[in-house]
């Protein structure tokens, strides 16, 4: 290659030169600049041969765009950058059909004159989440034969030859047709022989304002179905059911508001593959839906009933026993609120071996009456496990007979006094005066060797404890409640700040520790204690505890631990 000298033109022309004599110059200037930059352009071409890249074969070139394009979130920017770095670049990214199948966020125009020609005959996969373009969305439902994967939302309502184009594509058959979700936002029916009854690969269909006939052929081979119509006012229940029942490979329902009507229907929908059923409805409704299918008892239930006024604490309490009809006796259950003015939710595990972090069934109601209500007629005689987060709905909980209740966990200090009251259930007057005086004896022997010395500060704080307990227990002595527990987890987080540990009431603490020294001289020692968040508690109260129970983690520190740290920081 001949490499040009640098062109030394119109040395000898100034700005004073005649105007000819400069232009001529400025002429002969640019055509020199555009002889460099070509030559310039030419030793880059021959540098990048040199790289390895250009020994690559197109077919592995592609391989590679193709993968890294399904990686970016931006796939129309990832693409453009590509078909930009080089020349031979861009000719393998413009002729590789699997770097423009698949669309995410992209605009109508994007796809009609960039993805659809250049994607050849390969599978489409299409996610619109907002569509304005009757006319695109049309062209894109006219390639329906080869899309894989569809998803759009319509904002705008159809009519007239829009309408009717839309149709037209969506009863074309669609054999490659594997995902397809639509969402609308005015409702719109679809025809009842959709995609030409033939979708023969289909498993997966999510209907937003979207109605389909009760008897479609392709319903038959879905394994996820999800129906929301909460604009378009829903279908009736034995229309619902009919639409099940004929899917009887379903694994995940999710009905948001599908049911206007609870008509009385004999139609039950068998689905035996059924684990994952989403139900969001109002009370009444939820509980027809469950009562009409007939699932595994393995599934994983996910209720939110909304209770109107005119509906009361018996419609709870109808759904509570519906699903003593579907599910096994309940061993975990867990109530958590974050404040009174938000959904308070019962989560319900009914197998003793199931995930820790997965309630096989999870009810959510907006009023603490209702899920009080609901759980007080749950069957809880197997309860092993209990967490309590709500503080109103803890006290009816507490209350319900759970002779098996192995494990209790508090996450609020509101519940941590109902979780006081019902551990008191039992104890007589003269017993609790009894531990008082004992205790007394402990605080006054050990005051000079106590973080705080003050005896009235320590009298003080018994004499509100005692009162507290004095008001709970009984005039003589009866059963203890929960016979079974032998691990208390407390975990003290103020309600309204969930973020923030608190510092609760000494006298708390003082409390936990007499009704444990009761229990254990009733002969029901506690095994376990372990307290987070809970900073207020003295070495009298952990010496006391200690006593009564084998083994303890306060702060995640055993309490031997904690005391040594106290008194070293005492004498520093």
């Amino acid at each position: 290659m001949e490499y040009v000298p640098l062109p030394c033109t119109a040395m000898n022309i100034t700005c004073f030169s005649s105007e000819a004599n400069r232009n001529a110059a400025y002429a002969q200037i640019q055509s020199d600049i555009a002889t460099l930059e070509k030559a310039i352009l030419a030793i880059k071409t021959r540098h990048n041969a040199l790289n390895i890249t250009a020994r690559l074969p197109d077919e592995l070139l592609a391989k590679i765009f193709t993968c890294d394009v399904f990686e970016s979130r931006t796939l129309q920017v990832s693409r453009t950058r590509m078909a930009g770095v080089c020349t031979a670049w861009r000719r393998v990214a413009l002729n590789c059909p699997y770097l423009w199948n698949c669309v995410r966020f992209s605009s109508i125009n994007w796809i009609t004159k960039m993805v659809l020609p250049r994607s050849a005959q390969v599978s489409l996969d299409i996610y619109l989440p907002d569509e304005r373009s009757p006319e695109g969305l049309n062209m894109i439902l006219g390639e329906i034969h080869r899309i894989q994967h569809l998803g759009f939302y319509m904002r705008y309502e159809r009519r007239g030859e829009a309408k009717q184009a839309m149709l037209t594509n969506l009863i074309k058959p669609a054999p490659m047709m594997e995902s397809c979700t639509m969402r609308a936002s005015t409702p719109f029916k679809l025809p009842d022989n959709l995609f030409g009854n033939h979708s023969p690969k289909l498993r997966m269909l999510r209907l937003s304002n979207f109605t389909i006939p009760a008897i479609l052929p392709l319903m038959s081979r879905l394994t996820v179905f999800e129906l929301d119509t909460k604009s378009s006012g829903g279908v009736s229940l034995s229309y619902l059911m009919t639409l099940l029942a004929g899917a009887p490979y379903l694994t995940t329902v999710t009905l948001l508001s599908a049911c206007s009507l609870v008509d009385t229907t004999m139609v039950h929908a068998h689905l035996p593959h059924l684990q994952y059923l989403t139900i969001v409805d109002n009370i009444g409704t939820v509980t027809s839906i469950i009562s009409c299918i007939v699932h595994p008892a393995t599934i994983y239930l996910d209720v939110d009933a909304n209770v109107s006024n005119q509906e009361d604490a018996v419609a709870s309490q109808t759904l509570a026993q519906e699903l003593g009809t579907h599910i096994a006796d309940v061993v975990g259950l867990r109530i958590t609120c974050n404040s009174p003015y938000v959904y308070t939710t019962a989560e319900i595990h009914y197998e003793a071996d199931s995930q820790a972090n997965k309630p096989q069934v999870k009810v959510s109601f907006s009023k603490t009456q209702d899920i009080v209500a609901f759980v007080e007629t749950l069957c809880l005689h197997h309860l092993q496990v209990l967490t309590l987060q709500d503080g109103p709905s803890a006290w009816g909980v507490l209350n319900t007979n759970t002779p098996c209740l192995n494990v209790i966990r508090v996450r609020s200090v509101h519940c941590l006094q109902a979780f006081l009251k019902a551990l008191l259930d039992g104890v007589s007057k003269d017993e609790v005066r009894n531990v008082h005086r004992l205790h007394e004896g402990v605080i006054g022997s050990q005051i000079g060797e106590l973080t705080n010395s003050n005896m009235l500060y320590h009298e003080s704080q018994q004499k509100k404890y005692l009162a507290f307990m004095l008001e709970s227990a009984s005039l003589a002595p009866g059963p203890l409640r929960f016979p079974s527990l032998k691990n208390v987890i407390l975990e003290m987080w103020d309600d309204q700040r969930q973020e923030t540990p608190v510092d609760p009431f000494m006298y708390d603490c003082a409390i936990l520790a007499s009704i444990l020294r009761l229990r254990s001289d009733r002969g029901l020692p506690l095994e376990k204690l372990r307290v987070e968040h809970y900073y207020s508690a003295g070495d009298e109260y952990l010496t006391i505890i200690r006593d009564v129970v084998k083994s303890i983690y306060w702060n995640g520190v055993a309490p031997d631990t904690t005391r040594t740290r106290t008194r070293n920081n005492k004498d520093n």
